[in-house]
């Protein structure tokens, strides 16, 4: 679900602690585009703080979650960016798993990596 589906003040909370992440380097410093890492830090995030927001009006994360939260950003981000150049696809496997493959661009591009290794 898109963060734009929550409560204001979730999407507001979201998007402040993803502006500092933002402003820390976050998405550089992990090769993340902002512009697609933004977006699924904060749907993240929302998808996180919504429970408890709902039940007691607060929005509280664990450290262990964030560095979840932060750990599955940068793995979809990166995931979404290399979907979008071509050089992965996926399919959804039986469970309802995206299960994600090398095209035959990927092939190429990795066997160009592979010959070009010290």
């Amino acid at each position: 679900m898109e963060s734009n589906f929550y409560p204001e003040e979730v999407k507001t909370w979201s998007k402040t602690l993803t502006g500092f992440l933002t402003e820390e380097g976050f998405f550089e410093e992990y090769g993340v585009n902002p512009k697609i890492g933004v977006p699924v830090m904060e749907r993240r995030l929302c998808e996180s703080v919504l429970p408890t927001w709902l039940n007691d009006g607060e929005m509280t994360i664990s450290e262990d979650n964030l560095e979840s939260i932060m750990r599955t950003t940068v793995t979809e981000a990166l995931l979404i960016g290399l979907k979008g150049k071509g050089l992965i696809d996926s399919v959804e496997d039986a469970e309802g798993e995206e299960v994600f493959f090398l095209t035959s661009q990927g092939k190429e591009v990795a066997e160009i990596y592979k010959q070009n290794e010290v």
